[in-house]
């Protein structure tokens, strides 16, 4: 996605507003964005300046000295351990590096995928090869929760049954 004001390099910060229940978005480039926190730093650290203090004085104060400078500014960026990926360089080319990029950059990651997919659990075609064992996982899956549930509604006899059964399939593993 384009950057809405530059309209050149790719937008990496997207802005929620919700003004009197109307919600507006406005996705930005790291240039644009940045041009629009030292607006708001001129602006408001003026403003702060006029009663004697500036912006990053006022945050300093209040989370420890050179805030702005040792947490916003100069934080480097989180790498894969694996592959060496970035956020950024998987949300330029749209494509994960590795297995452990999804551990790296879960909590980025799964709200993404699920605003994509509609979902974050795998629910595509099964090898033929595959599909027994997988299939009783998953039903073992199910009767867990359901497991879980009598368990909570206290339905003791349930949950005996339902133990059971899960200890059945398992051993058919």
């Amino acid at each position: 996605m384009l950057c809405e004001k530059c309209k050149k390099a790719e937008a990496v910060t997207h802005i929620r507003q919700n003004i009197n229940g109307e919600l507006t978005e406005t996705h930005l480039c790291e240039n644009c964005a940045a041009e629009l926190t030292g607006s708001f730093e001129n602006h408001y650290g003026k403003l702060f300046s006029d009663f004697g203090f500036g912006l990053d004085s006022m945050l300093g104060s209040i989370f420890g000295q050179d805030f702005l400078s040792e947490n916003l500014l100069s934080k480097p960026e989180e790498k894969c351990k694996m592959c060496g990926s970035t956020l950024s360089a998987i949300r330029k080319s749209g494509n994960v590096g590795c297995s452990e990029c999804y551990r790296t950059f879960r909590s980025e990651l799964m709200p993404l995928i699920q605003r994509i997919h509609g979902k974050t659990v795998h629910s595509g075609k099964i090898p033929e090869s595959a599909e027994g064992e997988i299939s009783l996982k998953n039903k073992i899956a199910e009767l867990e929760k359901e497991l879980k549930k009598a368990v909570d509604e206290q339905n003791f006899e349930k949950a005996v049954e339902i133990r059971d059964e899960i200890a059945s399939l398992k051993n058919s593993l």
